[in-house]
């Protein structure tokens, strides 16, 4: 009975390292550990976003980006009704 303890608990070592070297082989191969470190870091980055005080944006930043849209094709209604009401002043 004395003889069977220690050979249980080196059992039982093993085991535990194998399953570690086991679950290290696991989180490598799918990448677990590098998908961890990017949630990480977008969650980080989502927290700073929130630290910083929002500004209502400016007409000049307003204007950008819907020069932005048109340029890109995004708002074609929008970019053909501005070219309308520019047809419009100049004719006035």
């Amino acid at each position: 009975m004395n003889d069977i303890i220690p050979v249980i608990l080196l059992v039982l070592v093993i085991i535990f390292v194998l399953f570690l070297i086991g679950r290290e082989l696991v989180c490598w191969y799918w990448k677990i550990n590098e998908s961890l470190a990017v949630l990480k870091e977008i969650r980080d980055l989502l927290a700073a976003q929130q630290k910083t005080p929002h500004r209502p944006i400016t007409a000049t930043e307003r204007e950008a980006n819907a020069s932005a849209k048109a340029l890109r094709g995004l708002d074609a209604a929008e970019l053909e009704r501005q070219a309308l009401s520019a047809d419009n002043t100049d004719t006035n």
